[in-house]
């Protein structure tokens, strides 16, 4: 009989005990809901789990999650899990990714999950590792917390189209190790821009950002792949005293696409990763 932890692509074991503690099964073609008595969360070792661009046909994020406490990487991203994004991932404190994004209903662009009870002031409280946070197309309908910015971790943070509102705190800006920001498609969402210092990437568009954009200030920005800026309030745009090329795309994500994927495979299940994990224990 084959060892999961060495024939099974997506499978990694930890080489003294033989518990499973990464896997990967996106774009698995998985289908249906995950019941919290599921094999999956037998396995309490897991320090990795990538189950995105599955179809969960709209069921809920188990409760069950709170049993995978070891949990530093988590991706439920394209997933069609819908409701209230449950307490129990709040209890996953050793996280240093969280990417719920993009669970919507395909047809109606509807955002299929909300963050409100908890909302995202309980995240950040619970959730002090994150290093990246992508909850794009999340209902959150709230403003943003200003101790958001006592993230000092934050690597990555991508809060676009989730309906925020209010004055988008300047502090967060200033997280020393900030590398990717956006915040996209939140109209009721609104600050001033300060100057760029470290972030590779920045998107801005269609929100209510003011102020005097010189293009000088983005000069020193080396590695700046693209800057988006388009519908705002902004104002006083100013030629660069260089050669700066401007890049702005109203084309929509590469993930759009990616949705569309057909998902008639049979239900999945993770029985085999029980029946290999007893095998291992008879090692």
């Amino acid at each position: 009989m084959s060892d999961c932890c060495t024939s099974w692509d997506g499978v990694k074991c930890d080489p003294n005990t033989g518990h499973v503690i990464e896997l990967d099964v996106s774009s698995s073609y998985l289908h249906g809901s995950i019941n919290s008595d599921s094999t999956l969360f037998s396995h309490v070792n897991l320090e990795k789990l990538n189950l995105a661009e599955n179809d969960f046909s709209y069921s809920s994020i188990p409760k069950a999650f709170s049993k995978l406490s070891r949990l530093s990487y988590l991706n439920l991203s394209l997933c069609r899990f819908s409701d209230l994004i449950p307490n129990e991932i709040l209890g996953l404190s050793r996280l240093t990714t969280l990417d719920l994004s993009v669970n919507i209903d395909v047809s109606s662009e509807q955002k299929l999950l909300q963050l409100k009870n908890p909302d995202l002031k309980s995240l950040i409280l619970n959730l002090k590792r994150l290093e990246v946070l992508d909850l794009s197309f999340v209902d959150i309908s709230s403003t943003v917390p200003d101790m958001l910015a006592d993230l000092s971790t934050l690597r990555e943070l991508s809060l676009r189209s989730c309906g925020l509102k209010g004055v988008f705190p300047t502090r967060i800006f200033q997280l020393p190790n900030l590398q990717f920001l956006s915040l996209s498609d939140n109209i009721d969402l609104y600050g001033s821009l300060p100057p760029l210092q470290r972030s590779s990437l920045k998107l801005f568009s269609n929100n209510n950002f003011n102020g005097t954009v010189n293009f000088d200030m983005f000069l020193g920005l080396k590695n700046l792949s693209q800057l988006d800026l388009s519908n705002n309030n902004l104002s006083g745009v100013t030629e660069p005293s260089e050669k700066f090329e401007v890049v702005e795309s109203s084309r929509k994500p590469n993930w759009w696409s990616n949705t569309q994927m057909d998902m008639d495979r049979e239900r999945g299940n993770f029985e085999g990763l029980e029946s290999c994990e007893q095998l291992l224990d008879r090692l």
